[in-house]
């Protein structure tokens, strides 16, 4: 997904449809992209977090947190 993931931040779209250089239809096509990205990267993390649940750092560890 994030190859074909090509739009604005957030703010400057929503700066760009209130001036009137997008549709209410490609709003809605670059928000969904947004939500699709968003929703990828949350479930990186929690694979992230299920492992680092599975097998927590070894005491000493340099990236273990005190």
């Amino acid at each position: 997904m994030s190859d074909l993931y090509s739009t604005d931040p957030l703010p400057q779209l929503l700066a760009r449809w209130a001036r009137g250089e997008l549709t209410v239809e490609q709003l809605a096509g670059y928000l969904l992209q947004h939500v699709l990205r968003h929703d990828q990267r949350l479930d990186q993390l929690e694979k992230v977090l299920a492992r680092s649940k599975a097998s927590p750092p070894v005491a000493g560890d340099a990236m273990s947190v005190p």
